[in-house]
Protein backbone atom coordinates (compact mmCIF):
# COMPACT_ATOMS: atom_id res chain seq x y z
CA UNK A 1 0.00 0.00 0.00
CA UNK A 2 1.32 3.70 -0.80
CA UNK A 3 1.42 6.49 0.79
CA UNK A 4 -1.65 8.56 0.89
CA UNK A 5 -1.05 11.71 -1.50
CA UNK A 6 -2.76 14.16 -3.05
CA UNK A 7 -1.73 14.43 -6.89
CA UNK A 8 -2.08 17.71 -8.83
CA UNK A 9 -1.38 18.53 -12.21
CA UNK A 10 2.45 18.71 -11.28
CA UNK A 11 2.75 15.39 -10.31
CA UNK A 12 1.11 13.59 -13.16
CA UNK A 13 2.91 15.83 -15.58
CA UNK A 14 6.19 14.86 -13.59
CA UNK A 15 5.78 11.40 -14.26
CA UNK A 16 4.46 11.53 -17.76
CA UNK A 17 7.55 13.39 -18.41
CA UNK A 18 9.72 10.74 -16.83
CA UNK A 19 8.26 8.24 -18.40
CA UNK A 20 9.03 9.84 -22.05
CA UNK A 21 12.56 10.88 -21.54
CA UNK A 22 13.38 7.44 -19.83
CA UNK A 23 12.52 6.15 -23.42
CA UNK A 24 15.77 8.02 -24.81
CA UNK A 25 17.69 8.53 -21.85
CA UNK A 26 19.05 5.55 -19.17
CA UNK A 27 19.10 4.71 -16.68
CA UNK A 28 15.41 5.79 -15.48
CA UNK A 29 16.57 6.64 -12.15
CA UNK A 30 18.89 9.44 -13.30
CA UNK A 31 16.09 10.83 -15.42
CA UNK A 32 13.46 10.16 -12.17
CA UNK A 33 15.86 12.16 -10.32
CA UNK A 34 17.03 15.14 -13.28
CA UNK A 35 12.83 15.43 -13.84
CA UNK A 36 12.19 15.56 -10.53
CA UNK A 37 14.58 18.15 -9.42
CA UNK A 38 12.60 20.06 -12.33
CA UNK A 39 9.36 20.30 -10.85
CA UNK A 40 10.62 20.62 -7.07
CA UNK A 41 9.55 17.32 -6.28
CA UNK A 42 13.29 15.62 -5.52
CA UNK A 43 13.55 14.43 -1.65
CA UNK A 44 9.74 15.29 -1.10
CA UNK A 45 7.32 12.75 0.28
CA UNK A 46 6.12 12.84 -3.05
CA UNK A 47 9.42 11.92 -4.12
CA UNK A 48 9.20 8.14 -3.14
CA UNK A 49 5.43 7.60 -4.54
CA UNK A 50 6.43 8.73 -7.52
CA UNK A 51 9.39 6.65 -7.50
CA UNK A 52 7.15 3.41 -6.63
CA UNK A 53 4.64 4.25 -9.36
CA UNK A 54 7.43 4.58 -11.95
CA UNK A 55 8.96 1.46 -11.41
CA UNK A 56 5.94 -0.44 -10.51
CA UNK A 57 4.91 0.62 -13.94
CA UNK A 58 8.85 -0.40 -15.24
CA UNK A 59 8.25 -4.01 -14.25
CA UNK A 60 4.97 -4.23 -15.64
CA UNK A 61 5.66 -2.83 -18.92
CA UNK A 62 5.20 -5.37 -21.21
CA UNK A 63 1.37 -6.47 -19.87
CA UNK A 64 0.70 -2.51 -19.79
CA UNK A 65 1.34 -2.16 -23.38
CA UNK A 66 -0.22 -5.18 -24.64
CA UNK A 67 -3.58 -3.97 -22.36
CA UNK A 68 -4.11 -0.61 -23.99
CA UNK A 69 -2.83 -1.88 -27.44
CA UNK A 70 -5.27 -4.50 -27.24
CA UNK A 71 -8.21 -2.40 -25.64
CA UNK A 72 -7.88 0.40 -28.39
CA UNK A 73 -6.39 -1.60 -31.06
CA UNK A 74 -2.94 1.07 -31.31
CA UNK A 75 0.37 -0.33 -32.44
CA UNK A 76 2.29 1.65 -29.51
CA UNK A 77 5.31 2.01 -32.05
CA UNK A 78 3.61 4.73 -33.70
CA UNK A 79 2.23 6.82 -30.81
CA UNK A 80 3.61 10.15 -29.99
CA UNK A 81 5.84 9.73 -27.04
CA UNK A 82 3.51 11.44 -24.69
CA UNK A 83 0.18 9.51 -25.83
CA UNK A 84 2.22 6.52 -25.19
CA UNK A 85 2.88 7.93 -21.47
CA UNK A 86 -0.35 8.82 -20.93
CA UNK A 87 -1.78 5.34 -21.69
CA UNK A 88 0.80 3.71 -19.80
CA UNK A 89 0.41 5.76 -16.78
CA UNK A 90 -3.51 5.18 -17.28
CA UNK A 91 -3.40 1.27 -17.61
CA UNK A 92 -1.26 1.05 -14.61
CA UNK A 93 -3.68 3.18 -12.82
CA UNK A 94 -6.97 1.17 -13.52
CA UNK A 95 -5.60 -2.11 -14.13
CA UNK A 96 -3.43 -2.33 -11.35
CA UNK A 97 -4.10 0.06 -8.65
CA UNK A 98 -7.75 -0.32 -8.72
CA UNK A 99 -8.54 0.56 -5.26
CA UNK A 100 -6.74 3.55 -5.42
CA UNK A 101 -8.85 5.87 -5.62
CA UNK A 102 -6.61 9.06 -5.83
CA UNK A 103 -4.42 7.96 -8.19
CA UNK A 104 -7.16 7.01 -10.98
CA UNK A 105 -9.07 10.31 -9.75
CA UNK A 106 -5.74 12.20 -10.70
CA UNK A 107 -4.55 10.36 -13.67
CA UNK A 108 -8.19 11.11 -14.97
CA UNK A 109 -8.45 14.64 -14.71
CA UNK A 110 -4.60 15.75 -14.89
CA UNK A 111 -3.60 13.48 -17.54
CA UNK A 112 -5.69 15.08 -20.49
CA UNK A 113 -4.88 18.83 -19.17
CA UNK A 114 -1.53 18.24 -19.46
CA UNK A 115 -1.66 16.25 -22.69
CA UNK A 116 -3.19 19.80 -23.82
CA UNK A 117 -0.41 21.80 -23.13
CA UNK A 118 2.09 19.17 -24.77
CA UNK A 119 -0.19 17.89 -28.00
CA UNK A 120 -3.59 19.92 -28.23
CA UNK A 121 -7.36 20.12 -27.45
CA UNK A 122 -7.23 17.17 -29.94
CA UNK A 123 -5.36 14.98 -28.30
CA UNK A 124 -6.10 15.67 -24.95
CA UNK A 125 -9.77 14.54 -26.00
CA UNK A 126 -8.78 11.23 -26.95
CA UNK A 127 -7.41 10.84 -24.18
CA UNK A 128 -10.09 11.29 -21.96
CA UNK A 129 -11.90 8.77 -24.05
CA UNK A 130 -9.22 6.07 -23.82
CA UNK A 131 -8.88 6.58 -20.34
CA UNK A 132 -12.80 5.23 -20.30
CA UNK A 133 -12.30 2.41 -22.90
CA UNK A 134 -9.02 1.27 -20.57
CA UNK A 135 -10.39 1.88 -16.80
CA UNK A 136 -13.61 -0.08 -18.34
CA UNK A 137 -11.66 -3.13 -18.81
CA UNK A 138 -10.45 -5.93 -16.78
CA UNK A 139 -7.79 -7.71 -18.10
CA UNK A 140 -7.25 -11.50 -17.64
CA UNK A 141 -4.27 -13.54 -19.00
CA UNK A 142 -5.15 -16.22 -20.94
CA UNK A 143 -1.91 -18.74 -21.97
CA UNK A 144 0.13 -19.99 -19.45
CA UNK A 145 2.96 -17.82 -20.87
CA UNK A 146 0.68 -14.61 -20.00
CA UNK A 147 -0.20 -15.63 -16.68
CA UNK A 148 3.91 -16.47 -15.97
CA UNK A 149 4.44 -12.75 -16.80
CA UNK A 150 1.84 -11.66 -14.58
CA UNK A 151 3.35 -13.36 -12.00
CA UNK A 152 6.71 -12.21 -12.16
CA UNK A 153 6.80 -9.58 -14.15
CA UNK A 154 9.17 -10.74 -16.61
CA UNK A 155 8.55 -11.20 -20.61
CA UNK A 156 7.80 -15.17 -21.48
CA UNK A 157 10.61 -14.88 -23.50
CA UNK A 158 13.01 -14.52 -20.63
CA UNK A 159 11.76 -17.23 -18.64
CA UNK A 160 11.34 -19.51 -21.71
CA UNK A 161 15.18 -19.04 -22.01
CA UNK A 162 16.44 -19.12 -18.24
CA UNK A 163 14.32 -22.83 -18.24
CA UNK A 164 16.31 -24.03 -21.03
CA UNK A 165 19.78 -22.56 -19.24
CA UNK A 166 18.94 -23.56 -15.73
CA UNK A 167 15.69 -25.47 -15.57
CA UNK A 168 12.52 -24.70 -14.02
CA UNK A 169 13.23 -24.95 -10.38
CA UNK A 170 15.93 -22.74 -10.65
CA UNK A 171 14.41 -20.35 -12.96
CA UNK A 172 11.59 -19.97 -10.26
CA UNK A 173 14.08 -19.09 -7.48
CA UNK A 174 16.19 -16.26 -9.70
CA UNK A 175 12.75 -14.54 -10.61
CA UNK A 176 11.36 -14.48 -7.14
CA UNK A 177 15.05 -13.14 -5.87
CA UNK A 178 14.37 -10.25 -8.77
CA UNK A 179 11.05 -9.24 -7.67
CA UNK A 180 12.59 -9.23 -3.98
CA UNK A 181 13.50 -5.74 -2.69
CA UNK A 182 17.24 -5.46 -3.17
CA UNK A 183 19.24 -3.61 -0.75
CA UNK A 184 21.52 -0.69 -2.45
CA UNK A 185 25.66 -1.13 -2.68
CA UNK A 186 27.87 1.91 -2.52
CA UNK A 187 31.86 1.43 -3.38
CA UNK A 188 34.26 3.56 -0.79
CA UNK A 189 36.65 5.66 -2.93
CA UNK A 190 40.01 4.39 -0.65
CA UNK A 191 41.62 7.45 -2.71
CA UNK A 192 39.53 9.16 -0.71
CA UNK A 193 38.28 7.93 2.53
CA UNK A 194 38.05 4.33 4.36
CA UNK A 195 34.88 2.32 4.83
CA UNK A 196 34.96 2.54 8.42
CA UNK A 197 34.41 6.69 7.79
CA UNK A 198 31.47 5.79 5.25
CA UNK A 199 29.68 3.26 7.92
CA UNK A 200 29.65 6.13 10.37
CA UNK A 201 28.44 8.64 7.90
CA UNK A 202 25.41 6.11 7.31
CA UNK A 203 24.47 5.49 10.67
CA UNK A 204 24.01 9.28 11.47
CA UNK A 205 21.47 8.99 8.95
CA UNK A 206 19.91 5.77 10.68
CA UNK A 207 20.90 3.31 7.63
CA UNK A 208 21.38 -0.20 8.15
CA UNK A 209 24.74 -0.86 5.90
CA UNK A 210 27.16 -3.88 6.06
CA UNK A 211 30.18 -4.87 4.57
CA UNK A 212 29.50 -6.76 1.35
CA UNK A 213 30.79 -10.50 2.00
CA UNK A 214 32.92 -10.18 -1.47
CA UNK A 215 34.08 -6.97 -2.04
CA UNK A 216 35.79 -5.08 1.27
CA UNK A 217 34.99 -1.40 0.20
CA UNK A 218 31.31 -2.17 -1.42
CA UNK A 219 28.92 -1.05 1.37
CA UNK A 220 25.55 -2.85 1.58
CA UNK A 221 22.28 -0.81 2.65
CA UNK A 222 18.79 -0.77 3.36
CA UNK A 223 17.28 2.77 3.77
CA UNK A 224 16.83 6.23 1.89
CA UNK A 225 19.77 8.56 0.75
CA UNK A 226 19.72 12.21 -0.87
CA UNK A 227 22.60 11.90 -2.72
CA UNK A 228 22.39 15.56 -3.61
CA UNK A 229 22.76 15.82 0.20
CA UNK A 230 24.90 12.89 1.04
CA UNK A 231 28.85 14.61 1.53
CA UNK A 232 30.10 11.51 0.98
CA UNK A 233 28.35 11.40 -2.13
CA UNK A 234 28.74 14.63 -3.81
CA UNK A 235 32.94 14.68 -2.41
CA UNK A 236 33.34 11.78 -4.65
CA UNK A 237 34.05 9.25 -1.51
CA UNK A 238 31.62 6.97 -2.68
CA UNK A 239 30.52 5.79 -5.97
CA UNK A 240 27.54 3.87 -6.46
CA UNK A 241 28.02 -0.06 -7.24
CA UNK A 242 27.06 -3.24 -6.50
CA UNK A 243 29.65 -5.93 -5.31
CA UNK A 244 29.63 -8.28 -8.66
CA UNK A 245 30.68 -5.00 -10.66
CA UNK A 246 32.95 -4.30 -8.30
CA UNK A 247 34.97 -7.68 -8.93
CA UNK A 248 35.70 -6.57 -12.39
CA UNK A 249 38.03 -4.71 -11.54
CA UNK A 250 39.37 -7.00 -8.46
CA UNK A 251 40.11 -9.47 -11.39
CA UNK A 252 41.66 -7.74 -13.79
CA UNK A 253 43.87 -6.90 -10.60
CA UNK A 254 45.75 -3.65 -12.50
CA UNK A 255 49.13 -2.47 -10.94
CA UNK A 256 50.15 1.31 -10.10
CA UNK A 257 52.18 2.59 -13.92
CA UNK A 258 50.62 0.22 -15.95
CA UNK A 259 48.57 1.15 -18.99
CA UNK A 260 44.84 0.15 -18.80
CA UNK A 261 42.54 0.67 -21.22
CA UNK A 262 38.55 0.11 -20.54
CA UNK A 263 36.57 -0.04 -23.47
CA UNK A 264 33.35 0.35 -22.10
CA UNK A 265 33.57 3.52 -19.79
CA UNK A 266 30.42 4.56 -19.00
CA UNK A 267 28.69 5.40 -16.11
CA UNK A 268 32.79 4.88 -14.74
CA UNK A 269 31.67 2.62 -11.42
CA UNK A 270 35.04 0.12 -12.64
CA UNK A 271 37.55 3.18 -14.49
CA UNK A 272 37.15 4.86 -11.23
CA UNK A 273 37.47 1.54 -9.52
CA UNK A 274 40.83 0.72 -11.69
CA UNK A 275 42.07 4.35 -11.14
CA UNK A 276 41.99 3.46 -7.06
CA UNK A 277 43.64 -0.01 -7.89
CA UNK A 278 46.28 2.13 -9.43
CA UNK A 279 46.63 4.05 -6.84
CA UNK A 280 46.63 7.01 -9.58
CA UNK A 281 49.50 5.71 -10.98
CA UNK A 282 49.53 4.98 -14.59
CA UNK A 283 47.42 5.36 -17.61
CA UNK A 284 43.63 4.27 -18.41
CA UNK A 285 42.33 5.17 -21.71
CA UNK A 286 38.65 5.22 -21.10
CA UNK A 287 36.10 5.07 -24.48
CA UNK A 288 33.00 5.85 -24.69
CA UNK A 289 30.73 5.87 -27.98
CA UNK A 290 28.36 8.88 -26.53
CA UNK A 291 29.21 12.58 -25.68
CA UNK A 292 26.54 13.03 -22.83
CA UNK A 293 27.56 9.48 -21.07
CA UNK A 294 31.33 10.22 -21.98
CA UNK A 295 30.38 13.92 -19.46
CA UNK A 296 29.18 12.08 -17.19
CA UNK A 297 32.21 9.73 -16.71
CA UNK A 298 34.46 13.32 -16.68
CA UNK A 299 32.64 14.43 -14.09
CA UNK A 300 32.58 10.94 -12.02
CA UNK A 301 36.38 11.19 -12.43
CA UNK A 302 36.71 14.62 -11.09
CA UNK A 303 34.76 13.68 -8.28
CA UNK A 304 36.64 10.69 -7.53
CA UNK A 305 40.16 12.89 -7.88
CA UNK A 306 40.98 10.64 -10.72
CA UNK A 307 43.81 11.85 -12.66
CA UNK A 308 45.49 8.82 -14.73
CA UNK A 309 42.37 8.52 -17.13
CA UNK A 310 41.61 9.98 -20.58
CA UNK A 311 38.39 9.69 -21.67
CA UNK A 312 38.05 8.55 -25.64
CA UNK A 313 34.62 9.77 -27.05
CA UNK A 314 34.76 6.93 -30.06
CA UNK A 315 33.70 3.49 -30.72
CA UNK A 316 35.69 1.17 -28.96
CA UNK A 317 35.94 -1.11 -31.71
CA UNK A 318 38.51 1.69 -33.63
CA UNK A 319 40.95 1.11 -30.56
CA UNK A 320 43.44 -0.71 -32.09
CA UNK A 321 43.28 2.31 -34.66
CA UNK A 322 43.57 4.79 -31.82
CA UNK A 323 45.68 3.68 -29.85
CA UNK A 324 47.94 0.85 -31.85
CA UNK A 325 48.53 -2.63 -31.71
CA UNK A 326 49.62 -4.57 -28.19
CA UNK A 327 49.82 -1.21 -26.30
CA UNK A 328 48.08 -2.41 -22.78
CA UNK A 329 48.96 -3.94 -20.01
CA UNK A 330 45.39 -4.70 -18.91
CA UNK A 331 42.07 -4.42 -21.00
CA UNK A 332 38.34 -4.38 -19.36
CA UNK A 333 35.49 -4.83 -21.87
CA UNK A 334 32.07 -4.92 -20.01
CA UNK A 335 30.20 -4.62 -23.51
CA UNK A 336 26.46 -3.44 -24.38
CA UNK A 337 24.32 -6.57 -23.25
CA UNK A 338 21.05 -7.65 -22.01
CA UNK A 339 21.16 -6.48 -18.44
CA UNK A 340 19.22 -9.05 -17.80
CA UNK A 341 21.35 -9.87 -14.55
CA UNK A 342 20.03 -6.23 -13.38
CA UNK A 343 16.74 -7.37 -13.73
CA UNK A 344 15.86 -6.31 -9.97
CA UNK A 345 16.91 -2.94 -10.25
CA UNK A 346 16.69 -2.29 -14.12
CA UNK A 347 13.17 -2.75 -15.00
CA UNK A 348 13.69 -1.73 -18.90
CA UNK A 349 15.81 -4.71 -19.19
CA UNK A 350 12.44 -7.25 -18.60
CA UNK A 351 10.76 -6.33 -22.10
CA UNK A 352 13.06 -5.03 -24.36
CA UNK A 353 14.82 -8.46 -25.19
CA UNK A 354 14.27 -10.72 -27.97
CA UNK A 355 15.94 -12.79 -30.24
CA UNK A 356 17.02 -10.26 -32.78
CA UNK A 357 18.41 -7.87 -29.93
CA UNK A 358 20.38 -10.72 -28.53
CA UNK A 359 21.96 -11.67 -31.97
CA UNK A 360 22.68 -7.94 -32.55
CA UNK A 361 24.58 -7.57 -29.05
CA UNK A 362 26.79 -10.98 -29.55
CA UNK A 363 27.75 -9.70 -32.60
CA UNK A 364 28.25 -6.61 -31.48
CA UNK A 365 30.36 -7.91 -27.84
CA UNK A 366 32.56 -10.55 -30.29
CA UNK A 367 33.79 -7.25 -32.61
CA UNK A 368 34.45 -5.28 -29.36
CA UNK A 369 36.61 -8.44 -27.63
CA UNK A 370 38.26 -8.51 -30.99
CA UNK A 371 39.33 -5.37 -30.56
CA UNK A 372 40.74 -5.77 -27.17
CA UNK A 373 42.67 -8.98 -28.03
CA UNK A 374 44.87 -6.67 -30.79
CA UNK A 375 45.46 -3.59 -28.27
CA UNK A 376 46.96 -6.41 -25.50
CA UNK A 377 50.48 -6.68 -24.81
CA UNK A 378 51.69 -10.02 -25.37
CA UNK A 379 51.59 -11.79 -21.65
CA UNK A 380 48.56 -8.95 -21.14
CA UNK A 381 45.16 -9.97 -19.55
CA UNK A 382 41.65 -9.23 -20.75
CA UNK A 383 38.55 -9.41 -18.75
CA UNK A 384 35.74 -9.79 -20.25
CA UNK A 385 32.17 -8.87 -18.34
CA UNK A 386 28.75 -8.87 -19.04
CA UNK A 387 26.09 -7.92 -16.61
CA UNK A 388 23.62 -10.86 -18.15
CA UNK A 389 22.19 -14.30 -17.19
CA UNK A 390 22.29 -15.70 -20.94
CA UNK A 391 25.16 -18.36 -22.17
CA UNK A 392 25.08 -16.54 -25.57
CA UNK A 393 26.37 -13.03 -24.09
CA UNK A 394 28.76 -14.69 -22.14
CA UNK A 395 30.46 -18.17 -22.29
CA UNK A 396 29.45 -18.73 -25.87
CA UNK A 397 31.08 -15.09 -26.76
CA UNK A 398 34.24 -16.68 -24.97
CA UNK A 399 34.26 -19.99 -26.82
CA UNK A 400 34.04 -18.15 -29.80
CA UNK A 401 37.37 -15.85 -29.37
CA UNK A 402 39.05 -18.87 -27.80
CA UNK A 403 38.25 -21.01 -31.43
CA UNK A 404 39.30 -17.86 -33.10
CA UNK A 405 42.55 -16.82 -31.29
CA UNK A 406 43.65 -20.70 -30.48
CA UNK A 407 47.47 -19.67 -30.46
CA UNK A 408 46.89 -16.24 -29.29
CA UNK A 409 44.48 -16.54 -26.15
CA UNK A 410 44.28 -18.84 -22.90
CA UNK A 411 41.97 -18.88 -20.81
CA UNK A 412 42.72 -18.07 -17.12
CA UNK A 413 40.76 -20.09 -14.93
CA UNK A 414 38.76 -18.18 -12.06
CA UNK A 415 37.75 -20.30 -8.43
CA UNK A 416 35.37 -17.48 -6.78
CA UNK A 417 34.05 -16.07 -4.86
CA UNK A 418 30.95 -16.39 -6.91
CA UNK A 419 29.56 -19.89 -8.76
CA UNK A 420 32.06 -21.31 -11.74
CA UNK A 421 29.90 -20.50 -14.77
CA UNK A 422 28.77 -22.96 -17.57
CA UNK A 423 32.60 -23.01 -19.21
CA UNK A 424 35.01 -24.35 -16.99
CA UNK A 425 37.81 -21.56 -15.72
CA UNK A 426 34.47 -18.76 -16.22
CA UNK A 427 32.63 -17.47 -13.18
CA UNK A 428 29.13 -16.15 -12.81
CA UNK A 429 27.36 -14.11 -9.83
CA UNK A 430 23.89 -14.95 -9.11
CA UNK A 431 21.01 -13.33 -7.88
CA UNK A 432 19.43 -15.80 -6.06
CA UNK A 433 22.60 -17.36 -5.14
CA UNK A 434 24.49 -14.72 -4.19
CA UNK A 435 21.91 -11.43 -3.96
CA UNK A 436 24.00 -9.31 -6.44
CA UNK A 437 23.37 -8.38 -9.81
CA UNK A 438 23.93 -10.90 -12.06
CA UNK A 439 27.57 -10.80 -13.88
CA UNK A 440 29.77 -13.44 -15.96
CA UNK A 441 33.53 -12.84 -15.92
CA UNK A 442 36.45 -14.45 -18.31
CA UNK A 443 39.83 -13.59 -18.06
CA UNK A 444 42.25 -13.85 -20.68
CA UNK A 445 45.60 -13.94 -20.81
CA UNK A 446 47.49 -12.51 -24.39
CA UNK A 447 50.41 -15.54 -24.95
CA UNK A 448 51.56 -14.02 -28.61
CA UNK A 449 50.93 -11.13 -31.28
CA UNK A 450 47.83 -11.76 -33.56
CA UNK A 451 49.31 -12.57 -37.14
CA UNK A 452 47.79 -10.22 -39.85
Amino acid sequence: MRELVEFDKTDIAAMLEILVTSEKIKPTQYVKREVLKKYGLLATAKDRVITAIIYEIGRRLGLIDRIYTQVLTLDKDELDPWTRASLRLITFACQFRRNDVELIGATRIYTPLVIKDVLGQEEAWRIRNYFSKICGFSYKPKTDDERLEMKFMVSAWIIKKLENEIGREETVELLKAINERPPLSLRVNTLKASVEEIIQELKKLNIDAWISPYVPTVIKFRGRINYEEFKPFTEGKVIPQEDSSAMASIILNPKPGEVVVDLCAAPGGKTTHIAELMKNQGKIYAFEIYEDRAEYLRNLLRRAGVTIAEVIVEDARKAPELLGRGMADRVLLDPPCSSTGTLAKNFEARWRIDDGKLSELTALQKELLRSAILIAKVGGRILYTTCSVFIEEGEEVIRSVLEEFSDVLKLVPLRGPFSEGFLPGTMRAWPHKHRTTGFFYALLEKVREVNV
